[in-house]
């Protein structure tokens, strides 16, 4: 057997221990800036080493991932921004404007493109009526605030002569009055289509299993579920006027302008769990929650302005003014700008800054009654009453571009299609 030599054995150990050393030298400004220590040793919920090894411990984060841009902007409204979220069975049908006339309950349908009427639904007897969008956003709603009925409309290859305003139990079959040449409709009759419990406007909750009738004069909410005829009471402190979701869609906020108060109701529990009084000469009216759910925007008319109200405690509110009689509230297609409308014009709040970027004037006297913006986002649709006029307004220099007179005295307009997953009824609320 050969035994190796002194001198053979020792070269490996000499390259060992130098390579250790450089090693060393190498590592020497590598420390980790988090000090670990043994199982039982050091200060509470230290890091510690495990299984004879430093082990990093990384706390979980309690803050969401930052979504995208885009994302981020739109928050809760992230699918209403754009064409592209339109309803695929909606793509097919054209663009109408559906505008009531407060004075005779009738209303004219108008081609969005060129705003020649193209149709006239002339409700039986005749009173206000208010038009909503169906929870799946798949048709129209006409819904009899005199009453206290709603129908969906029938569904149509032509033009309507009249449209029933008190359904029966069931849903009853298409208007056989039809005419040639389309006012195109989708027939999507839901459970709770029927006669209201008391009227009111109308809401809906995401889910579509759930409808809510906001009555002034019964100073009330009325909870109902598809499928049921039974419809639950919640009583309110104050007459509503209009309302919007929490982001979650767990809780409902609630503007009541003749006791200058806002109140939240949990639907869930039956009852108001918040409430605020805003200060004297406040009178609170359109609310709709901002893109990242932590406000309500709260128009009022009597300060000229918008309340930004916490919607998590409803304790803090701060004002930021606009213009006077600020009494409607409509989202930009894009969710970046809020536009306030008042008498005199629109104030465009940007949704980032919460700070007023633009005015514009509007031509013309008396209340301005706002529609919704066209899917591309380029035209905000409003109303004179008072003068019957319809306007198109460029949502990139506030200018009006076309109006069109109307008979009778035109209420907020509805365009429709609109794009969005849900419809949340009231005036104009998607998401």
């Amino acid at each position: 057997m050969t035994v190796p030599s002194r001198s053979a054995s020792a070269a490996p150990l000499h390259r060992v221990a130098a390579l250790l050393g450089a090693m060393a030298v190498l590592t020497a400004g590598c420390g980790s800036p988090v000090a670990f220590y043994k199982p039982g040793h050091g200060p509470r919920n230290a890091p510690v080493v495990g299984l004879g090894a430093p082990a990093p411990y990384v706390r979980p984060s309690r803050r969401p991932v930052p979504p995208g841009p885009a994302q981020d902007a739109a928050g809760v409204y992230a699918g209403t921004t754009g064409p592209s979220s339109l309803a695929r069975p909606l793509r097919r049908l054209p663009q109408r404007l559906y505008v009531p006339d407060s004075r005779t309950g009738g209303v004219t349908v108008l081609d969005a493109r060129t705003l020649r009427p193209v149709g006239r639904l002339r409700p039986s007897p005749p009173g206000p009526v208010q038009l909503t969008a169906a929870p799946d956003l798949h048709g129209l709603w006409l819904n009899d605030t005199t009453h206290g009925a709603v129908v969906p409309l029938p569904p149509a290859t032509g033009r309507l002569r009249r449209v029933p305003t008190l359904p029966t139990r069931r849903p009853a079959p298409p208007s056989s009055s039809v005419e040639a040449g389309a006012v195109p409709q989708v027939a999507d009759v839901r459970p709770f289509a029927r006669r209201l419990p008391t009227p009111g406007t109308l809401y809906f909750a995401p889910d579509a299993q759930t409808a809510f009738v906001l009555s002034a004069r019964a100073r009330s909410v009325e909870v109902g579920t598809a499928g049921s005829d039974d419809w639950t009471r919640i009583p309110l402190p104050c007459a509503a006027g209009q309302a919007d979701f929490s982001a979650d869609a767990s809780l409902l906020a609630v503007s009541c302008a003749n006791a200058r108060r806002v109140v939240r109701l949990d639907p869930r529990e039956g009852r108001v769990n918040a409430s605020r009084v805003l200060p004297a000469g406040a009178r609170p009216a359109a609310i709709r929650l901002l893109p990242d759910g932590s406000e309500f925007a709260v128009a009022d008319a009597g300060l000229g302005g918008v309340w930004l109200l916490n919607a998590l405690d409803f304790k803090t509110a701060r004002f930021v003014r606009t213009s006077p009689g600020a009494s409607a509230l409509v989202l930009s297609r894009d969710a970046r700008s809020l536009y306030v409308v008042g008498p005199s014009g629109v104030s465009v709040l940007d949704v980032a800054s919460r700070q007023v970027r633009a005015r514009w004037p509007v031509q013309g006297d008396g209340v301005l009654a706002a529609g919704g913006v066209s899917i591309d986002g380029r035209t905000l649709w409003l109303t004179r009453p008072a003068s019957g006029t319809l306007l198109a307004l460029d949502t990139s220099t506030g200018i009006a571009s076309r109006t069109v007179h109307l008979p009778g005295r035109p209420a907020a307009p509805l365009p429709f299609p609109q794009p969005g997953h849900r419809a949340l009824g009231g005036p104009g609320i998607y998401r």
